[in-house]
């Protein structure tokens, strides 16, 4: 077994990370929450999420802001937002014909920005977790056994996508030390299964042969899953249907509604 299981869920507009310790039974996982410039941030933190957000100007010293630290001070027009949304070379390539402004300028340029942002949670995260476990020294972690797993948007299709997804993952940190390993692991709608029946389940209980359908509604995809309770001890559940993605998220919703409002007000440029 790992020392440790850390879980990485990269998200178009948040970003979360939770961790265990497999070896120690009984113990269940932690969530970071000690995000920099969130709410209470350090040892009291409890943000459960950090935006996906990073800004476009490097300091003099060769860091930049990232997530919370990109607060109301710096413009929108100063930040990168919905990096991964651009990572599905076809959504990349619509906007670039469409003439969105705020996308980057090259596919590569993408993949620069997705490692940037990833190598900032990897460092805090690395500290965070570290100290949280026990830890007095940075050398320690690099020679504890570390399994980083990653889920991945059920739209992703294709090979391709997904060992560029992994480059980049390895590239921003994750998985460099011998003992670290990387696994693209659970797809975003099969993860959301699993924890609909873990925490739905305590309030509305299971039973063998249960069959439900979990809709995760996020800020790029809205992603379905239709499954069958296997067994509720352990928990374990089979799907019934190919999982499902589509590009419908709470983000295009948002910039649909700005679009429209735009049309409109520029009919009426007097009022």
């Amino acid at each position: 077994r790992p020392d440790l299981c850390v879980a990485i869920d990269f998200g178009t507009t948040y970003t979360r990370v939770a961790w265990l310790n497999p070896n120690q039974k009984g113990t269940p996982s932690q969530v970071v929450c000690d995000w920099p410039g969130g709410t209470g941030a350090g040892d009291a933190g409890n943000e459960r999420k950090v935006p996906s957000v990073l800004a476009k100007t490097v300091s003099a010293n060769g860091t930049r802001k990232w997530g919370f630290l990109c607060d109301s001070s710096t413009g929108e027009t100063e930040k990168w937002r919905y990096l991964k949304m651009f990572l599905e070379p076809q959504l990349f390539e619509n906007s670039r014909k469409e003439g969105i402004t705020w996308a980057p300028q090259s596919m590569s340029d993408v993949h620069g920005l997705v490692r940037d942002y990833l190598h900032e949670v990897y460092k805090h995260i690395r500290g965070s977790i570290f100290k949280s476990n026990g830890g007095e020294s940075d050398l320690l972690w690099d020679d504890m056994s570390i399994e980083f797993i990653f889920s991945v948007p059920t739209t992703w299709r294709g090979q391709g996508i997904l060992n560029d997804f992994q480059r980049i993952i390895h590239s921003a940190g994750f998985g460099v030390p011998e003992n670290h390993e990387v696994i693209l692991g659970l797809t975003e709608a099969e993860a959301a299964a699993v924890s609909s029946m873990r925490r739905v389940g305590i309030s509305i209980p299971f039973n063998d042969g249960d069959v439900f359908l979990s809709v995760d509604a996020g800020g790029g995809t809205t992603d379905l899953a239709f499954v069958k309770v296997s067994s509720t001890d352990p928990p374990v559940i089979e799907q019934l249907q190919d999982v499902r993605g589509t590009g419908i998220g709470s983000m295009m919703i948002d910039l649909s509604f700005q679009h429209l409002v735009k049309q409109r007000l520029e009919r009426c440029p007097d009022m």
